[in-house]
């Protein structure tokens, strides 16, 4: 399961662990998101590696695949779940501090 928890004191951090080697990444920098080509307007579930394991992990999954840098999945949950950013980082820092 890619999307897992980390418990911390006083918050519950959202972590992803690369469906290739088991190991969380640490930067979205090092990793990507990846899905295999749906036809048009269906979805597809979604892989997440680390960019150094992303041709093995192809490898043991035959297909089409597709992969993008994993910091750009935010800006793009985002958008499609039409979250206020600002508004939502203001809500945690309240609530965090």
């Amino acid at each position: 399961m890619p999307l897992q928890i980390e418990q911390g004191r006083r918050t519950a951090n959202p972590r992803i662990v690369c469906d290739y080697c088991g190991t969380v990444i640490q930067r979205g920098s090092e990793g990507n998101y990846q899905w295999q080509h749906p036809a048009e307007g269906d979805l597809a579930p979604v892989a997440f590696t680390h960019k150094q394991c992303c041709h093995a992990f192809e490898a043991t999954h035959p297909g089409r695949w597709a992969a993008i840098e994993l910091s750009w999945l935010l800006p793009f949950l985002a958008r499609n779940l039409a979250v206020d950013v600002a508004k939502t980082a203001a809500e945690i820092k309240l609530l965090n501090t």
